[in-house]
């Protein structure tokens, strides 16, 4: 449920962030009159609504990432350790996608190597834990044989 709710939130920071981009893209009054539905936003109104749900979608990965059911299926918790991935991700996609004025995934996506290089690296590390991830030694790190971190 966990990843359901994550993925919802990261939709919803994307198609934000596309209308923000939008926004920025057109002055005021040519905005408005592009889309009616633009009238109802503020770049401010946005920025708000784009900080909740990227903190709400970094929330639920990481609730994802630790819940017993995601610790069970993949036989450890160093899922953890692709937190900070997702965390930079996003904020890199906000900065990149900004700077371009551009919402669409895709074309900051290609337009950036250092997001590239962040999608690769959390493939790879996602990889790692489910090949890895349960081995005596890799548990030994979070102290998984009891089945929960250490204090």
């Amino acid at each position: 449920p966990w990843l359901v709710v994550c993925t919802f939130t990261l939709c919803l920071y994307i198609a934000l962030s596309k209308r923000r981009a939008e926004l920025a893209d057109l002055p005021e009054d040519v905005a408005a009159t592009s889309r009616t539905v633009n009238r109802e936003y503020s770049p401010g109104e946005l920025d708000r609504m784009l900080t909740v749900s990227a903190a709400m979608a970094i929330m639920t990965y990481a609730l994802y990432c630790l819940a017993p059911r995601t610790v069970d299926h993949i036989g450890s918790a160093h899922l953890v350790w692709t937190i900070p991935l997702v965390i930079y991700g996003l904020f890199r996609y906000d900065c990149v996608s900004r700077r371009m004025h551009k919402g669409d995934v895709v074309n900051v996506l290609l337009a950036d190597r250092i997001l590239w290089l962040v999608v690769a690296t959390y493939v790879v590390l996602v990889v790692v834990v489910i090949l890895y991830g349960a081995h005596p030694a890799a548990l030994a790190i979070l102290d998984m044989d009891t089945g929960t971190l250490s204090p």
